[in-house]
C-alpha cells in the first residue's frame, strides 16, 4: 500500500481458485493481476496464472480472487486493520 501508513497487507480470503490446466515441472509461471474491488481496509484482486514452456506454449493454468487487508503495527507490536484511503480509478 504505497503512499499510506500501512506497513503491509495480509491475506484475508481466497474466494475462488479455479485450476484450468496442469503445470509441469520446469515450466515458467507468470501472473497477471487486476484490482477489482476496494474497501476501506481491503483490496480484492483477480489473478491469472499462465504456465509456459517451449513444447506446450503459453496457457491459462489458474485463476483466483484474493482479498488482502492493509495492516498497521500498534505500539504493542500487534497488527490491526488500517483504512488505506485508496480507490479504484
Amino acid at each position: 500500500m504505497r503512499d499510506t501508513d500501512a506497513v503491509g497487507a495480509v491475506t484475508r480470503a481466497i474466494e475462488k481458485v479455479e485450476f484450468k490446466e496442469p503445470v509441469f515441472a520446469g515450466e515458467w509461471i507468470n501472473f497477471s493481476s487486476k484490482v477489482i474491488k476496494v474497501g476501506k481496509s481491503s483490496v480484492s484482486i483477480h489473478v491469472d496464472a499462465f504456465a509456459e514452456s517451449k513444447s506446450r506454449g503459453k496457457r491459462l493454468a489458474c485463476i483466483a480472487i484474493i482479498t488482502m487487508v492493509a495492516v498497521k503495527k500498534k505500539s504493542d507490536d500487534n497488527f490491526v486493520k488500517f483504512h488505506h484511503g485508496n480507490s479504484v480509478d
